[in-house]
């Protein structure tokens, strides 16, 4: 019986020894070939998460690489690439526009790495939010004279350009203006055409901004091209005339009346003008017509659409107002 109890002994003891024995073994060989080293990871790509409705945009320099320092096994250091850790700066849940935030550095956690240290622990950003706007588009035509003037019409599409970008440097753009040089329109216009459009336009300059510190960089345009729409007009004189119906009197009668001007030029299509002989005219009653007497008044011309004065120039009434029963009628 008691040498059974000691051989069970032995054995246990065996086998306590055998265990310590493969733990310090496992410590020996952990420790000697496979040891804890540390490792540098440099221009590790920084991820900058923004929210889904990109409302927002970053305006000031900000870093897109950082380096890093991880302490693990030798095995598992040594089979980590830069790829295998990811750098995150989350500005999905933004509630100030100035501040510094924090880099969040993830690395596979199940290999017993730890970080030892970073190149950035805190990123300052400036932010502001991402804003559309519509902006009218003009147009300036360099040494258009005032004779060239008078025989152009322009029309300009689209009237508006979307423009996107930060709010703070989209506010600072009230107009967007295209160049353009007469001889640029007049090069192209043909006998027998009355209308050319210049078109494709690819740089939509902005003219005279209202800040000189506009940054480009963070502002974007939403069309390419833009058309500007010449119109060759042609000048033409026609009679201008005025009828007696603007006297509404149960005694007073209109004599005789006369126009300052028998005829006016007007400047238009050809197939508008083509067509009309003579304007009408209305007097502007600035004065009260009560007796009879002679009367002046300046007249309102009643031009057609897209139909203009070649020369602006005030046209006149005169006119004789007598008693509709003068005394040699009775």
């Amino acid at each position: 019986m008691k040498n059974n109890s000691l051989r069970k002994i032995e054995k246990i003891v065996l086998k306590v020894l055998s265990l310590i024995i493969a733990i310090g073994l496992w410590i020996f060989i952990s420790y000697t070939l496979n040891p804890e080293i540390t490792k540098n990871f440099n221009n590790v790509d920084i991820k900058y998460i923004m929210p889904e409705d990109n409302s927002i945009v970053i305006l000031n320099e900000h870093p897109l690489t950082c380096d890093i320092e991880l302490k693990g096994k030798r095995n598992d250091i040594i089979a980590m690439s830069k790829d295998d850790i990811k750098l995150d700066v989350d500005l999905r849940y933004v509630t100030t526009r100035n501040k510094n935030f924090k880099l969040e550095v993830k690395y596979p956690v199940k290999k017993n790495l730890s970080l030892v240290k970073q190149e950035y622990e805190t990123i300052n950003l400036e932010l502001d939010d991402y804003v559309n706007k519509m902006v009218p588009v003009n147009y300036v035509i360099d040494d258009l004279s005032k004779e060239d003037e008078k025989l152009l019409a322009f029309k300009i599409y689209p009237k508006n350009i979307k423009v996107s970008g930060a709010k703070s440097e989209v506010d600072k753009i009230k107009s967007f203006y295209l160049k353009f040089s007469i001889d640029d329109i007049l090069k192209k216009k043909d006998d027998n055409t009355s209308k050319i459009d210049i078109t494709n336009v690819p740089n939509i300059e902005l003219f005279k901004p209202e800040s000189t510190s506009l940054n480009k960089e963070f502002i974007k345009y939403g069309d390419d091209k833009v058309t500007l729409e010449c119109l060759f007009l042609i000048s033409k004189k026609v009679n201008l005339i005025c009828d007696k119906n603007y006297l509404d009197s149960d005694y007073l009668e209109i004599a005789s009346q006369s126009l300052s001007s028998e005829q006016i030029e007007i400047v238009g299509a050809s197939t508008v003008l083509n067509s009309i002989d003579e304007i009408k005219c209305q007097p502007i009653l600035d004065q009260e017509v009560s007796s009879a007497g002679a009367y002046k008044f300046l007249v309102d011309i009643e031009l057609p659409s897209d139909v203009k004065v070649l020369s602006k120039q005030d046209v006149y009434l005169d006119v004789t107002v007598k008693d509709k029963l003068d005394e040699s009628e009775l």
